[in-house]
């Protein structure tokens, strides 16, 4: 029991909850890629059909204009943290809730993935709320 909880501990200090793993691994690859900013890493992950729909900003985005945007969201990406929760996942669907922490800024996202051959088809990102409670 104490090993477990050392681990979660650790694994929380490395901005990664311990559940991550449940999570199929292209979505797991959209956050190292949304942390570092990494166009390559997406245009590798997305298929070239895929709607990329921000549903708080009221933005809906196609491949190109996602990673295009992704100069923009690297300068962020590096003073803040992205951390996952997987909620539910299956072989072609997963969702996790994701806090998105920045200096004096923390918000909870809703994140529901559509995934076809190792690839994200479509994803809908929804505020979940302004903390992040459980992180």
């Amino acid at each position: 029991m104490k090993a477990t909880i050392a681990l979660a501990a650790f694994a929380c200090l490395l901005g990664e909850p311990a559940l991550a793993q449940e999570l199929p691994q292209t979505v797991s690859r959209w956050y190292d890629a949304l942390r570092t900013a990494d166009s390559a890493a997406f245009g590798q992950l997305i298929t070239e059909d895929a709607v990329i729909e921000l549903k708080a900003s009221g933005i809906v985005q196609t491949r190109e204009e996602f990673i295009g945007s992704l100069d923009d969201w690297a300068q962020l990406a590096m003073q803040g943290q992205i951390l996952v929760r997987p909620v539910s996942a299956s072989q072609d669907s997963a969702v996790a809730e994701v806090c998105y922490r920045f200096p004096g800024a923390e918000r909870m996202n809703r994140e529901t993935f559509s995934l076809a051959d190792g690839k994200v088809t479509r994803l809908v990102q929804e505020e979940a709320g302004a903390g992040c409670p459980g992180f």
